[in-house]
């Protein structure tokens, strides 16, 4: 994949600097923005180019820690190597050699400590050579002033010390940076970039679908401040678009039950919690690294919010392997239909087999499921089937099930029929009376036996399953005739 062109900010602090960055705008086509500032005076420049979208910065040391302090991108220094000290300090003491030996005096000022190994310049070039340490242009201001008053003639340094070696009346040289340097420099600072473009990718990537999750997701770090947070928790816990990332998370979280378990970092499954007005199935988990805790991730959802999306589920995976409908939905005035419901609260106390019969649209499933939703089967399946609906051969399938290969067409690897799917459940047969013998035959088996065969099998299967049946006409006239 093609890389971007990089946005690069340099604080150029000599005139060598200047002139080689030049040099390198005009031969790569990265974006370079140029500063002349240096010290603390660089500081709101850089924040600046961080705003406008500058990736990473370059500059000499003491200017990149002072910005490194302040910016979120990588600051990069130029390297200050042993090689261009002595180049620098050669120019500097060619330039002294007129003057007395005790004149030839050369200050070299650096950020943060000395560069070790340095002593033996005042006996190879035959001056007298000493290091200041400075760490803000103040105390830099300060160990130049201190030179001057000690004698020194020349300093080396960058944009900043030339500011104050004229201030004092001391000589300057510039301390030059090989090219080369310049260019690695350059160079990891790109690869730098590249880095921080891919990291922040993985973050929104992470980020997004943390923000495309159902559950509200937090998560902490061992000291209990925020380390992650997605929208749906922000929505529920109240908290704005700020950044409250890094903060603590007892800042944010009000319920005390909540701050509680987040502080302890301890394993939580499926407990309730109210949050506001709203009930909350809660989970966390600690983070662990090495057999060390280092954080917790919590999730947490409406209560309401998993019962609808249960009941959803549900519904969806059984396929009507549910009964809807209770005794209280049968709207009735008369006597007779008094005397029905009483009966079917009595029925469904037990597991007998139960026929219903009426003519079409009198009801007679809801009786079914309502008989199942009052019986100890009412978690079980409810598993309904339109008898007269289905052929023969079809039927019998649906039923008892078939083994890979049994007909034509059959399902590879068999397939349980609805007998077994209603195991422990109720199974409602409707239209019962235009099955045909054969199915007939099967059907005894199954009432006396508790037991199905799938077609083209060879074993037998136990099922527990409550049948209630349903005929539209009189069913003992049917027997009567000879044809059930």
């Amino acid at each position: 994949m093609k890389t971007s062109l990089f946005n690069i900010g340099v604080f150029i602090s000599s005139v060598s600097l200047g002139n080689e960055i030049g040099r390198i705008t005009r031969e790569q086509q990265d974006t370079f923005t140029i500063s002349h500032k240096s010290m603390e005076e660089a500081i709101p420049v850089g924040q600046e180019m961080e705003r406008a979208g500058v990736e990473v910065i370059v500059s000499r040391r003491g200017t990149a820690n002072l910005l490194r302090e302040n910016l979120q991108i990588p600051v990069f220094s130029l390297p200050q190597s042993s090689l261009s000290i002595m180049t620098s300090t050669k120019l500097a003491a060619d330039g002294l050699k007129v003057f007395p030996r005790k004149k030839r005096k050369i200050f070299l000022p650096n950020f943060g400590a000395e560069v070790p190994g340095l002593e033996i310049l005042s006996e190879l070039l035959d001056i007298d050579f000493k290091q200041g340490v400075y760490f803000d242009s103040a105390s830099l201001e300060q160990v130049i002033l201190s030179a001057a008053q000690e004698g020194f003639a020349v300093a080396i340094g960058g944009a900043a010390t030339m500011r104050f070696t004229t201030k004092y009346g001391l000589g300057y040289q510039e301390l030059k940076t090989p090219i080369h340097d310049i260019l690695e420099t350059i160079e990891n600072a790109k690869s730098a970039a590249l880095s921080n473009r891919e990291e922040k990718a993985t973050t929104q990537r992470y980020q997004s679908i943390m923000n495309l999750a159902s559950d509200s997701i937090i998560s902490v770090d061992s000291n209990g401040n925020l380390t992650t947070i997605n929208n749906k928790a922000r929505a529920v816990l109240g908290v704005d678009d700020r950044d409250v990332v890094g903060q603590p998370v007892t800042t944010f979280v009000n319920n005390g039950n909540l701050r509680r378990i987040i502080r302890r970092q301890a394993s939580v499954q499926d407990k309730i919690e109210q949050i506001g007005d709203e009930l909350f199935v809660y989970n966390q988990e600690p983070l662990q690294v090495e057999d060390q805790t280092v954080g917790v991730v919590s999730t947490f959802r409406e209560i309401s919010t998993v019962m609808r999306a249960e009941s959803k589920v549900r519904r969806s995976l059984t396929k009507g392997f549910v009964a809807n409908y209770i005794l209280e939905d049968l709207v009735y005035q008369s006597p007779e239909m008094h005397n029905i419901v009483r009966t079917c609260k009595e029925l469904a106390k037990t597991d007998s087999t139960v026929l219903v019969t009426g003519e079409t649209g009198t009801g007679k499933e809801v009786i079914a499921q309502a008989i199942h939703n009052v019986s100890r089967r009412k978690k079980m399946p409810f598993v309904s089937v339109h008898c007269g609906a289905l052929p023969e051969q079809l039927l019998e399938s649906e039923l008892f099930g078939h083994e890979e290969g049994a007909f034509t067409g059959s399902k590879r690897g068999g397939k349980p029929g609805l007998f077994e799917m209603a195991h422990q459940g109720t199974i409602f047969l409707d239209e019962v009376d235009s099955t045909s013998f054969n199915v007939q035959l099967r059907l005894l088996r199954v009432l006396q036996e508790k037991e199905v065969m799938r077609i083209g099998g060879d074993r037998k299967i136990p099922v527990d399953v409550r049948v209630i049946a349903a005929a539209g006409k009189d069913l003992w006239s049917t027997v009567t005739n000879g044809h059930f």
